[in-house]
C-alpha cells in the first residue's frame, strides 16, 4: 500500500504532493539515513536534521566531595601498606603515684605497637572498537562522530562505575556506605527527616550528634552528614508548622549541626545512593569526619587511553586503564550509619 500524506486533511500520495526531481531528492536523503543507522525516518523536503544530537544524562557525582583522595601513593602495586600506630594509656593518675622512697621496684609502663593494615588497588580497564564501516556510514550525517561518542562514552562509564563503587560500594568493593567496621544506628532515625513534625525534628538534633560522640568514645565531632537525595529535597519545608516563616528544616539543622561541632564548615550533602531504592527499602545516612585520618582512599593511576592501532586496516581499537583503591576506614567509630525502613 503506498504511503498516503495528510495536506489540508486531505489523503495525498507521493506523486501528487512532489515532482520527480522532488522524489529523488528524498529517496536519496533517506538511504543516507538509513545506512547511518537512522532506520526509517519519514524524510520529505519540509523534514530538516537538527544540528544537535540529544544525549543521555546520568546521575553524576564526584567522590572527591565526600572522600578524601591520594593521587600519588600506589604506583602499580597490588597493594598499599597502611600503618597505625596504637598506645595502651591507662589515664589513671595512680598508676603514676608512688612514695618519696628511694626503691628499685618495677614502674608502671605505657606501651607503643604499629599494626599494618593491606589496602587492594584494583586494576581497570575497557576497550572500545570500531570498524571502516562504521566510521565511513557515521559520516554521511555530518554531525555524528563515532569516534568520539565511543571515547566518551567510555569515559562516562569509568566514571559512574568508580563513583558507585566509591561511594555505594559493593560485595566486592568497600565504599562509604558499606563499611562493615562502622556502627550502625537504628533507634535515632524512624522516618525521613523532612517527614518529621516540630518535636520529632527537635527530638533527633538533641540525640544524633550525641550518639555520634559518645561512639567516638568522647573523641571526635563529625563535619559531614550525608543523607539520602529524597530526604534532602523535602527538607526545604518549614522548620515548625506554626511558625512557617521562621526557619527551613534544612536552615536550621545546618546551623545546629555548626553549632554543636564548632565547626562552621559543617555541612550537610545529599546522595542518592543512599535512598532506599538504592538500599533494599532501607534509608542510609552517614555522619563522619571528611578527614584523611579518618577515611580515605587512592588513585595512583588516572584515566589513561593508550593509542589506538588496527591489525587489519578494517578495524580499529584502542584501550583505556585506570587504578583505584577501595575506600580505606582508618578509624571506624568516626563513620556512624543511622538506618530506617
Amino acid at each position: 500500500m503506498a504511503k498516503v500524506y495528510l495536506e489540508n486533511g486531505v489523503e495525498k500520495t507521493r506523486e501528487e504532493l512532489f515532482n520527480e526531481q522532488e522524489l529523488a531528492v528524498i529517496d536519496r536523503n533517506q538511504e543516507l539515513l538509513n545506512a547511518s543507522g537512522y532506520g526509517e525516518i519519514d524524510l520529505t523536503l519540509l523534514t530538516v536534521l537538527e544540528r544537535e544530537i540529544s544525549k543521555q544524562k546520568f546521575y553524576t557525582v564526584n567522590p572527591e566531595d565526600f572522600i578524601p583522595m591520594d593521587h600519588t601513593t600506589g604506583g602499580f602495586a597490588d597493594y598499599i601498606t597502611v600503618l597505625r600506630s596504637f598506645i595502651n594509656a591507662d589515664a589513671d593518675i595512680s598508676t603514676w603515684e608512688r612514695g618519696v622512697d628511694a626503691d628499685n621496684a618495677r614502674r608502671n609502663q605505657v606501651g607503643a605497637k604499629v599494626e599494618s593494615v593491606s589496602l587492594k588497588v584494583h586494576n581497570l580497564d575497557k576497550m572500545v572498537s570500531y570498524s571502516l564501516f562504521e566510521l565511513k556510514q557515521a559520516m554521511q550525517t555530518g554531525i555524528w562522530n563515532i569516534v568520539t561518542e565511543k571515547e566518551r562514552a567510555r569515559k562516562i562509564d569509568y566514571d559512574l562505575a568508580v563513583q558507585a563503587a566509591l561511594l555505594k560500594g559493593d560485595a566486592k568493593h568497600k565504599g562509604l556506605l558499606n563499611q562493615t567496621g562502622a556502627t550502625t544506628n537504628t533507634t535515632v532515625l524512624t522516618k525521613n527527616i523532612s517527614a518529621m513534625t516540630s518535636a520529632e525534628f527537635k527530638a533527633f538534633m538533641a540525640s544524633v550528634f550525641a550518639e555520634y560522640f559518645a561512639n567516638t568514645n568522647s573523641t571526635a565531632l563529625p563535619d559531614t552528614f550525608v543523607i539520602p537525595m529524597e530526604d534532602f529535597l523535602g527538607m526545604g519545608v518549614a522548620v515548625d508548622e506554626q511558625y512557617p516563616l521562621v526557619s527551613s528544616m534544612l536552615e536550621r539543622f545546618t546551623n545546629v549541626f555548626r553549632e554543636t561541632t564548632g565547626n562552621a564548615n559543617a555541612v550537610i550533602k545529599p546522595l542518592v545512593y543512599c535512598n532506599k531504592s538504592q538500599n533494599d527499602g532501607t534509608a542510609k545516612y552517614a555522619l563522619y569526619r571528611k578527614d584523611w585520618d579518618c577515611l580515605r582512599a587512592y588513585q595512583p593511576v588516572d584515566y589513561t587511553v593508550v593509542q589506538g592501532a588496527t591489525v587489519d586496516g578494517m578495524n580499529y581499537q584502542n584501550t583505556a586503564y585506570a587504578r583505584v583503591s577501595d575506600v580505606f576506614l582508618n578509624r571506624p567509630k568516626e563513620l556512624m550509619y543511622f538506618t530506617h525502613d
